[in-house]
């Protein structure tokens, strides 16, 4: 039975004319804003059905890499490129990214062929991406190599790698926020980032706490000098108090209060600190 071909292109339309929305991306992103919105669109000219599934880790980080840019960042551009509608907003909150005007871009290689233009409503979620992989692509952050296997579309590496937790848009989305509060100093690594990820989505799915609260709990709360302190990541947010509430709870309702910490509450703090230093 002979093999379905692809739907991708070897080159799409690249205008020598930018407009407002080129010039605002490259104002707040520099060189990064640029590089990476057309490199996304190299991507997607190259991917199967020209649609990226980025709910796939190996998406995500093969990104990062062919962008030159951190997870953060990148993140960032797409959310930007989609309030500009450059990128479908319906699909992105699925994961999925999609640029019906880069299709409409091509539309002429496909006039010349049998197969029809792939189309948005296409796109069913989970679908594999088919976008050339390369052999190898250096993280920039921790500087070691990254192994990308074609064979089965996953990472490996030279050691056992374990699989990340994948999180939806919602958490992703919560967790670049919150970021703007923590000094860079304080920013989780890849091991760490895990465990502020499952924070986020546990105080969404278990607690019952909108992102939105949330973030505005994380603001508040790194905005006063002794909770700024003693919240040093988001972690602590699910952690107990010697009453058994939750931070998020005690920091909420220091919020309503003004955030003025009791002497009970000083006292107790002076003694986590002393034997998280003795841990």
């Amino acid at each position: 039975m002979a093999r379905k071909p692809k739907n991708i292109v070897d080159y799409f339309p690249h205008g020598v004319n930018n407009g407002a929305k080129m010039q605002y991306i490259e104002d707040k992103y520099r060189n990064d804003g640029y590089a990476t919105w057309y490199k996304l669109l190299e991507y997607l000219g190259k991917s199967n059905n020209h649609y990226v599934d980025l709910n796939k880790k190996v998406n995500v980080l093969f990104l990062v890499g062919y962008c030159k840019v951190n997870e953060k960042t990148l993140f960032e551009i797409i959310n930007d490129l989609v309030d500009l509608e450059e990128f479908d907003r319906e699909l992105w909150e699925k994961g999925i990214l999609w640029n019906q005007s880069f299709v409409d871009s091509i539309s002429g290689v496909y006039s010349k062929r049998t197969a029809e233009i792939p189309q948005k409503g296409d796109i069913r979620h989970g679908n594999e991406t088919d976008a050339e992989l390369p052999p190898r692509e250096v993280d920039r952050n921790t500087h070691s190599i990254v192994k990308y296997s074609k064979e089965d579309n996953s990472i490996v590496n030279n050691s056992k790698v374990k699989e990340s937790k994948l999180y939806d848009k919602i958490v992703h989305d919560c967790f670049l926020e919150c970021l703007n509060y923590f000094t860079e100093n304080l920013h989780p690594n890849e091991k760490k980032k895990d465990l502020w990820l499952d924070t986020i989505e546990k105080l969404i799915r278990i607690d019952k706490i909108p992102p939105e609260k949330i973030i505005e709990i994380v603001k508040k709360t790194r905005a006063v000098d002794f909770w700024r302190a003693n919240f040093l990541s988001l972690p602590k947010l699910r952690k107990t108090n010697p009453d058994g509430l939750k931070y998020i709870q005690v920091f909420n309702e220091k919020i309503k209060s003004n955030g003025k910490a009791s002497k009970k509450e000083r006292l107790q703090q002076t003694f986590d600190k002393i034997d998280s230093k003795n841990s």
